[in-house]
């Protein structure tokens, strides 16, 4: 049996794997590049199960990727706790405890609809199973913002539509199956707000994408380990 990991693991992990037996380890090392952005990953993951637990080893282990984050990138930590006063003598800290809900005004401003499209954006820079709580919480605050919330059978409508929407785009590439599917220019959007729908009905019927997706990736492995595919009975 194989178990697939594919994620950063602390330096010591693969010895301790190998000291045990019938069990060895695979891995490989990762360039700069690669290295940065499964610290992100990491730091996400981290972040969530500190979230979830609040425990002394769990921030422990978020400071230790904050750690190896400044390591590569040359940052002292003095330079960085430099950098937080700064910021905190001209905005404050938290200690307050003030939760802003929103800011009436007369006309737009820039600066604030800037603010709010990299609210949305955010989840670009996010490549980890955590990012799926960042995609929900974006997305409630969007349908809370422009007031888009309806009901999930109305969503589920639109959902289905939105799926039909790929399927036109799968038939355009294709030349309506005379060819091999070619990416269309409109197959992201369309995936885009086909994924924004499945978001709002889970967002609306309280379910964690991730929990959910989770539990059906342990289903399918152990379908896997008992009949040697994922399929089920009926």
């Amino acid at each position: 049996m194989k178990y697939v990991y594919n994620k950063l693991v602390r330096d010591r992990i693969p010895e301790e794997i190998d000291k045990s037996e019938g069990r060895k380890s695979n891995y490989r090392i990762l360039d700069d590049e690669e290295y940065l952005k499964e610290l992100d990953r990491k730091l996400f993951e981290e972040a969530h199960e500190f979230v979830e637990e609040h425990s002394l080893e769990e921030l422990a282990d978020l400071m230790e990727v904050l750690s190896a984050i400044m390591k590569l990138k040359g940052m002292l930590p003095s330079d960085v706790e430099s950098a937080r006063m700064i910021k905190n003598n001209k905005k404050g800290g938290f200690d307050k405890k003030i939760y802003l809900i929103d800011v009436e005004q007369n006309q737009i401003d820039e600066r604030e609809e800037k603010e709010s499209k990299k609210e949305w954006r955010k989840a670009d820079k996010t490549d980890s199973n955590n990012s799926i709580e960042n995609l929900q919480e974006l997305v409630s605050n969007m349908v809370a913002t422009y007031d888009l919330d309806i009901s999930p059978e109305l969503r589920y409508i639109d959902l289905t539509s939105e799926v039909g929407e790929i399927g036109k785009e799968f038939l355009k590439g294709s030349d309506y199956g005379k060819n091999n599917y070619r990416k269309t220019d409109n197959m992201e959007s369309e995936i885009g707000d086909t994924l924004f729908s499945l978001i709002c009905i889970a967002n609306s019927l309280n379910i964690d994408l991730r929990t959910a997706l989770m539990n059906v990736m342990v289903k399918y492995q152990k379908r896997f380990a008992e009949k040697g595919n994922v399929g089920s009975e009926c």
